[in-house]
């Protein structure tokens, strides 16, 4: 067994715990390679992820963080032929899964990883792939920015923000770039056509007819933002859905359930808690949303994890296998493993959720119900009967 030194995190908070460590080097499956990492990036999302925050919901501890990495390929599976032990890679590893790129070997899905650039280091490949992904999906897949259009940036000298501004030079745009002083010659150095002070100066009384604002700040900036607009430009924010984007919505089905499943085998657990539908209702009404424009999202279904257990079930057959399950939200199976699902109790308090703080309830596999008295539908509707009498 080959060890490796790790940075293991073993409880959310502080940097403090972070651990040095030893563990096992991972072996490359089918479509991965070993990579021997010479530099990692860590980004916003590291230390949030760390402090319980960011995507702290998919993981839990113990986890190795980390997801931009640069190394040398040290071995490669099967399936992996378009790289060779030696060559020098980069790139962002399973994001939002767990990356475990703080260690000495990573092993990656090769179709995540890209050679490394001859004329850059370790170090500036580790620091590239989640900013300029950000970036390049920002301008290019949303925003369809193009040769002769004017950008603005908002934090232009920032991570995504100083990619943001080369890509958009690069395809032939006009670029704004809001900042303070002591980066404006830093902006112009990358071509940024025109800097502004936001520390002196309000960007919305200098920018005019901007075909894409690019928010990278969120809140008051954001709100501030539309002003500067042409007629049919856009707002791309990667820090908040913008207000005047939500209230265009008809309705929002909040999908309160799969938050794990097969797909995540080493993420056992319920899939749709009653605690996450109250979190997921408060998120949306906190974000202004109208109760009658909000549906609470209930599963009739269950998932399974374990050597033994199913991918999935039905309520139907959960119910007709395990004597006593409808009144429970999960089955231990006697080979080992779990079946996670919402039972009666928990359909019956969010419907009553549901009926307190939105303007109805859609229901994920309706077909997987029961029938008679233990049917899940049947328990919404009582609830609401009796809610209105």
């Amino acid at each position: 067994m080959t060890q490796m030194h790790v940075v293991r995190l073993h409880q959310y908070g502080a940097a403090e715990n972070l651990i040095y460590e030893e563990a096992q080097r991972p072996e490359p499956q089918p479509g991965e390679a070993l990579v021997r990492v010479r530099a990692i990036g860590i980004n916003p999302v590291d230390w949030k992820t760390r402090e319980g925050r960011g995507v702290a919901e998919e993981l839990d501890p113990p986890i190795i963080l980390g997801w931009d990495i640069a190394g040398v390929i040290e071995e490669v599976g099967g399936g992996a032929d378009q790289f060779a032990v030696g060559d020098e890679v980069f790139g962002m590893v399973r994001f939002p899964e767990f990356g475990n790129a703080y260690a000495d070997y990573v092993a990656a899905p090769a179709s995540e990883l890209a050679n490394k650039p001859a004329n850059i280091s370790f170090a500036e490949a580790a620091a590239s792939p989640l900013v300029a992904l950000t970036a390049w999906q920002a301008l290019f897949d949303v925003a369809q920015l193009q040769a002769g259009q004017t950008l603005l940036v908002h934090a232009a000298a920032g991570g995504v923000g100083h990619v943001a501004v080369q890509l958009a030079k690069w395809r032939g745009a006009r670029v704004i770039g809001t900042a303070s002083a002591r980066n404006a010659d830093f902006l112009r150095g990358l071509g940024v056509d025109q800097v502004i002070d936001y520390t002196h100066e309000r960007f919305e009384d200098i920018a005019r007819d901007v075909d894409v604002v690019l928010d990278t700040q969120g809140e008051e900036t954001q709100r501030r933002s539309f002003a500067i607009l042409k007629p049919g430009g856009m707002l791309v924010s990667i820090a908040e859905t913008p207000d005047k984007a939500l209230a265009q919505l008809d309705f929002v089905n909040i999908m309160s359930y799969d938050k794990t499943g097969p797909w995540k085998p080493k993420k056992s657990g319920p899939h749709a808690p009653y605690k996450m539908a109250v979190k997921d209702v408060d998120y949306w009404t906190d974000k202004g949303i109208a109760k009658e424009k909000l549906n609470v999202g209930i599963p009739f279904y269950g998932y399974g994890f374990g050597p033994d257990a199913p991918e999935s079930m039905s309520f139907r057959k959960i119910i007709s296998t395990y004597a006593g399950s409808e009144n429970r939200d999960e089955v231990d199976l006697p080979a080992g493993g779990t079946i996670y699902y919402n039972g009666i109790p928990t359909i019956k308090k969010k419907t009553k959720l549901a009926l307190k703080k939105t303007g109805g309830i859609m229901i994920w596999q309706l077909l997987q119900d029961a029938q008679g008295d233990l049917s899940l539908l049947k328990v919404v509707n009582d609830t609401i009967d009796k809610k209105s009498k």
